[in-house]
């Protein structure tokens, strides 16, 4: 069920700590169910097949929130006692900084949910003294250091910073900000349990512009993170749009909610052609939600701009062309040398066109673009 594009780079054997996500982060997301959902959604779904018991999520509005019963359990077991299969009963206090004006038990207030939904901990909590509409920052990220670091129970935790912008001192208030510069270097050495991780979702499209956000906001953990990986994306992920197999589950969602007819000769063909388009899945929802049909022809409808889609081979189309034969010559030699050696070894197959506006450059060069 895991969405190639989301989870093909992550390496959960490596030993990191801190898991970095940017790029397209607010796309949907389709996975092999043919469900649609968010990135909240599809990480917990991940996490939860590779064996996490407790995945918990944080952002600046809801603070801590879960996406399963479970999950939740297993951080109120941190407060009262709770049974257990090997021991009987476990009591594991929170510590002293989470309990909070109305005692430890009240922090984490009741929240109703349901599967693939967003609970939030904390619920409006009244009583004649006092009135906590919410959790605090500082209150959140001591229960978040608890449940990383306690050496008294061992269970596979994962933290999920929805809005990872949220880790920022304009938004954390209350002190909360520096014990989350203290937290940070902390969580990225590793608690007791060494499987916990902490997944940091940006909205940034870049590597440098969350460095410069992190340098900016002092969280020298996560500027160390990104700087001493270097650049060859373990870990530190940029979410593209999909890719074939994601988009082939959309399209067969619709297929079968819409009754949306296919070309099914040419399916895979097709949908290889649409994901070059570079659109995210939620262009592609927006489309095929109104579609009758995925051919060729529906293809060339939906996609932005004037390109159109056809059975004729890129070869065949340049061969249409009038003139350009010193072009055809060379391009036929590489496809013929490409042919009988493999493209391997049939030396460097890419080319520059160099001319004056006009002569064609941009129609010979784009005539491979829809090519699988």
């Amino acid at each position: 069920m895991a969405i190639a594009r989301l989870t093909d780079n992550l390496k959960l054997d490596t030993g990191d700590r801190f898991i970095l996500l940017y790029g397209n982060v607010n796309d949907r997301f389709c996975d092999d169910d043919l469900s649609f959902g968010n990135i909240d959604l599809m990480l917990w779904r991940y996490f939860h097949a590779q064996g996490y018991q407790r995945i918990v999520f944080y952002d600046g509005s809801n603070k801590l929130f879960f996406k399963d019963d479970e999950s939740e359990r297993l951080c109120r077991s941190e407060q009262t006692p709770v049974s257990s299969n090997l021991s009987g009963v476990v009591t594991v206090p929170l510590p002293r900084l989470c309990q909070g004006p109305l005692g430890k038990r009240r922090l984490i207030g009741k929240a109703t949910k349901s599967m693939g939904s967003t609970a939030a901990l904390s619920k409006p909590i009244r009583d004649s003294s006092c009135e906590q509409s919410r959790m605090t920052d500082l209150s959140a990220i001591a229960i978040i250091d608890h449940i990383l670091t306690n050496e008294t129970t061992k269970i596979s935790t994962v933290v999920v910073f929805s809005h990872a912008e949220d880790l920022t001192q304009s938004h954390i208030t209350g002190g909360g900000f520096r014990e989350l510069q203290n937290r940070l270097m902390v969580w990225a050495r590793g608690g007791s349990h060494e499987n916990n991780l902490c997944v940091f979702v940006f909205q940034q499209t870049t590597r440098e512009e969350i460095i410069d956000l992190c340098r900016a906001h002092e969280l020298s953990a996560l500027v160390n993170c990104l700087s001493m990986r270097g650049t060859d994306g373990q870990n530190i992920i940029r979410i593209n749009g999909p890719e074939q197999q994601e988009l082939l589950n959309a399209i067969h969602y619709y297929r079968l909610t819409n009754h949306m007819e296919v070309d099914w000769p040419n399916l895979e063909r097709i949908a290889a052609w649409a994901v070059l388009e570079g659109q995210p899945l939620s262009f592609w929802r927006s489309q095929l939600s109104r579609a009758k049909d995925f051919s060729l022809k529906s293809l060339s409808s939906m996609v932005v701009g004037d390109r159109t889609y056809s059975d004729t081979s890129a070869e065949e189309k340049l061969n249409e062309l009038i003139g350009l034969d010193s072009v055809k010559r060379q391009i036929r030699n590489k496809l013929a040398a490409a042919r009988q050696l493999g493209a391997a070894h049939a030396g460097d197959l890419h080319m520059v066109f160099l001319g004056n506006p006009g002569t064609g450059k941009t129609e010979v060069a784009g005539l491979g673009v829809a090519q699988k």
